[in-house]
């Protein structure tokens, strides 16, 4: 169902009608049907009162997949979700790469809870999987606030090892504007990077940090 919806197969309006059996799927034993089924909620994204807490108790899920679509699912609900920030936060210490790389997009998506988000964004910037850094560090950009958290993470992250993740952190700091402006040196040495798309996106990400361009 959710890549029906995703390819404009079903309206999201359409597919609402089947919520209460994909709520019921999600507490089935089939830990597939329960992944699915998760998934299938955050694309149809209604009904968040009944969505939410069913995808806030899979977070324990005995399966790290059901746990990883029902992240990624909260964060479609965006700031309708956003008290259960905490718990996406304290499932990322023992959760696998791929389900931490679904926490860093979900808190991405919840800029009312930026105090908890960002924290652990930071920590996703340094984390040993390369998607869960690109992740941490869109997600950072993304939310564009608590630059003293922030910014020394995405300056770290400049000098990462993957030229993606370096080319993630730029363009994040870029989002953060005439507010960046102790990254400006890094930027301008990255703006001479031999990576041409990282010459590219640090030129921009200065332009934002001067004011030149708008950050968003």
């Amino acid at each position: 169902m959710a890549l029906a919806i995703y390819t404009e197969r079903i309206s999201r309006d359409d597919a609402a009608m089947a919520i209460p059996a994909l709520i019921a799927v999600c507490q089935s034993q089939d830990a597939h049907a329960r992944r699915y089924a998760a998934g299938a909620l955050g694309a149809i994204r209604q009904r968040p009162e009944l969505c939410i807490p069913v995808l806030v108790e899979r977070l324990a899920d005995a399966s790290s997949e059901v746990q990883r679509a029902s992240a990624q699912a909260l964060g479609a609900f965006g700031d309708a979700a956003s008290e259960h920030a905490g718990t996406l936060a304290e499932l990322y210490a023992r959760a696998n790469s791929n389900t931490r790389a679904a926490i860093c997009r979900a808190l991405s998506e919840l800029p009312a809870a930026a105090e908890v988000a960002v924290p652990v964004l930071v920590q996703g910037a340094g984390d040993s999987s390369d998607i869960v850094r690109i992740t941490a560090v869109t997600g950072l950009g993304q939310l564009g606030v608590q630059p003293e958290l922030a910014l020394p993470a995405l300056l770290r992250s400049v000098k990462d090892r993957s030229d993606i993740v370096r080319i993630m952190a730029i363009q994040a700091i870029g989002q953060f504007g005439t507010n960046a402006g102790v990254a400006e040196p890094l930027l301008v040495t990255a703006s001479h990077d031999t990576n041409a798309q990282v010459r590219q996106t640090a030129e921009t990400a200065l332009h934002r940090l001067r004011g030149e361009i708008p950050p968003r």
